[in-house]
C-alpha cells in the first residue's frame, strides 16, 4: 500500500480484489503513476529473466553496487517515487532513455 501510496482507506483485502479484477484502482494520478512504475519493473525484470522467474524477486533483495549498497526495495520503500523511477531506470534502459529526451534518428535514406 505504501510503495503505490494509496489512501487510507483502501484495506490490505482489497488488493486481492485488484487482482481478480472485481476492483479498481482509485483514480488518484500519483496512485496510477506509481502502478505503472511498478508493472514496468516487473516486466522488465521478467524480461532479464525469463527462464527463472524467482530471479527477480532475488534481484529485488539483493544489495547493488550502483544503488550505493542499498537494494531495490528498500530505495522504493524509502525514496518512494523517485526510487521507483531510479530501480525503474536500472532495469529498463528504455525508461532511462525517455527520460534524457533522446530521440530515435532514422539515418535511413
Amino acid at each position: 500500500r505504501r510503495i503505490l501510496a494509496m489512501p487510507d482507506e483502501v484495506r490490505a483485502r482489497t488488493f486481492a480484489k485488484f487482482r481478480e479484477g472485481t476492483a479498481s484502482f482509485p483514480s488518484d494520478p500519483q496512485v496510477l503513476r506509481r502502478c505503472e512504475y511498478v508493472l514496468r519493473i516487473a516486466d522488465a525484470l521478467r524480461t532479464a529473466y525469463p527462464v527463472n522467474p524467482k530471479m527477480g524477486g532475488r534481484w529485488i533483495h539483493q544489495r547493488q553496487k550502483r544503488f550505493g549498497g542499498r537494494t531495490p526495495i528498500s530505495m522504493i520503500l524509502e525514496d518512494g517515487e523517485t526510487g521507483l523511477a531510479v530501480v525503474l531506470g536500472e532495469v529498463d534502459c528504455t525508461f532511462a532513455w525517455d527520460c534524457t529526451g533522446s530521440k530515435a534518428v532514422s539515418v535511413a535514406k
